[in-house]
């Protein structure tokens, strides 16, 4: 695990606080993380700007991902798909 990685009770709060934000989906293609994990434990918290190039682990720099896109990612900035999450438009 890197030097950088977010890990402790902190940082397990801060990612059950994201992703049921975004609604357990991830913000990169769509997927509904529970059903296709089979498990809330298999999703994971995206930091958008990675720690490795100054990002923090402030909640507007978080988002749901599933495995795929966040290994694909990596620390590379990715342009999202053209995805919305239906719970934000509902807070507007």
């Amino acid at each position: 695990m890197s030097k950088l990685s977010s890990r402790g009770a902190a940082w397990d709060k801060t990612r059950l606080k994201v992703l049921d934000r975004d609604a357990w989906r991830c913000g990169y293609c769509g997927v509904d993380l529970v059903s296709t994990t089979g498990s809330k434990n298999s999703a994971t918290v995206e930091h958008i700007l990675a720690k490795a190039n100054g990002g923090t682990d402030a909640m507007d720099n978080l988002m749901a991902c599933c495995l795929e896109c966040n290994g694909r990612k990596s620390d590379k900035l990715l342009v999202r798909q053209n995805w919305i999450n239906r719970n934000w438009l509902d807070k507007l």
